[in-house]
């Protein structure tokens, strides 16, 4: 699927000479596999320390929370993983179009492998967060129609709530166009000037129908986002005193500091993810190009995995005290320069 056709090289050498196109250093692939593999090391690095932290050094009463944690922080390094060496795309925006220099394009992978893979990544995250906050409403609310005591109902939960949330790139799949040739020699009429690459290298067009793509996303990220407000919501209902007048004034502030510390260990990997996809459909939007601020978004993407590590460590006490403790024991070992006393004999003082 490389962009050769005999109409496309005539573009390239007749129209596309005329563009003058130039590209900065972060315009270029280089630059997305530099850092995004870079990144990756620190992605590792962090990401299996919080795992430890998680498994061997939660207390007594974070026990119960330790397969969703382990969850959560597995979804995001995969997530990271997938994105960053399996896919590493290229976008064209604000054409619907990219080109990727992962391992899919080493294998020559469809196009419906890319999406899949990169729709599952997504929907794990997704999922995760959503059982994360399912344990802490089970945690919190005692009695309630909506809270899953039955292990084998909380299971077909989780089952539908993941192969829904995870499988949704097959909608995209359906709807994907077939002459993806012909189709990227068209999309120049929009857009007549991308980068250079654009004609170097395979085109993925992931869709030609932008607001089908856009009512599949918004539809997947409400139902998602749905279930989770209203898992933390009904947690925080239940934690007023008109609600729970038998609750002490401890548990109630401590099941508080709970569900506070559950937002801040999502919203921070989320929030990195968001944000760049907020630009992305402005720049769709506004039809606005610029490749090295695609490139620089899609390395913020790439990052959300190691964010939600070091949120962990940061936001939960445990991990925190342990981990300064582990760096200033580390600090402690490190070679410190010695001063030696010289005493001056007391002829060389009187010379003085």
């Amino acid at each position: 699927m490389v962009v050769s056709t005999a109409k496309m090289n005539n573009y390239y050498h007749t129209t596309y000479q005329k563009c003058n196109y130039s590209l900065t250093y972060m315009a270029t692939p280089e630059f997305l596999q530099t850092f995004c593999h870079s990144g990756n090391v620190l992605l590792v690095t962090v990401g299996f320390y919080t795992l430890y932290l998680i498994v061997r050094k939660s207390p007594k009463n974070m026990q119960s929370a330790i397969p969703y944690m382990v969850n959560q922080n597995c979804t995001l390094m995969a997530a990271d993983f997938l994105f960053s060496v399996m896919t590493l795309p290229y976008f064209f925006f604000p054409l619907p179009a990219c080109t990727d220099f992962g391992l899919l394009e080493w294998l020559k992978a469809p196009l419906s492998v890319f999406i899949w893979l990169s729709c599952a990544s997504l929907g794990g995250i997704a999922s995760s967060i959503m059982a994360l906050f399912e344990h802490r409403h089970r945690a919190i609310v005692i009695n309630s129609r909506f809270v899953f005591r039955r292990k084998s109902t909380r299971y077909v939960f989780y089952f539908f709530v993941y192969a829904l949330s995870m499988n949704c790139g097959f909608l995209m799949i359906l709807n994907a166009p077939d002459h993806l040739e012909e189709l990227s020699l068209e999309l120049l009429n929009d857009f007549p000037c991308p980068p250079p690459i654009y004609f170097e290298s395979r085109v993925l067009v992931f869709q030609s129908d932008l607001l089908y793509f856009a009512l599949i996303i918004f539809f997947c990220a409400g139902s998602m986002t749905s279930l989770v407000a209203f898992f933390g919501l009904h947690c925080m209902w239940h934690l007023l005193p008109a609600n729970t007048p038998n609750m002490s004034a401890t548990t109630r502030r401590l099941q508080k500091r709970v569900i506070i510390s559950s937002i801040i260990q999502v919203a921070i990997p989320m929030l990195v993810i968001i944000n760049p996809l907020v630009m992305i459909i402005i720049s769709i939007v506004m039809n606005y190009h610029s490749q090295a601020l695609t490139n620089l978004f899609t390395f913020i993407l790439t990052l959300h995995g190691s964010a939600g590590s070091i949120a962990v460590i940061l936001i939960y006490k445990p991990y925190r005290t342990y981990t300064i403790g582990l760096l200033v024991s580390l600090f402690d070992r490190l070679p410190s320069k010695k001063f030696t006393t010289v005493a001056i004999p007391k002829k060389w003082e009187k010379a003085r």
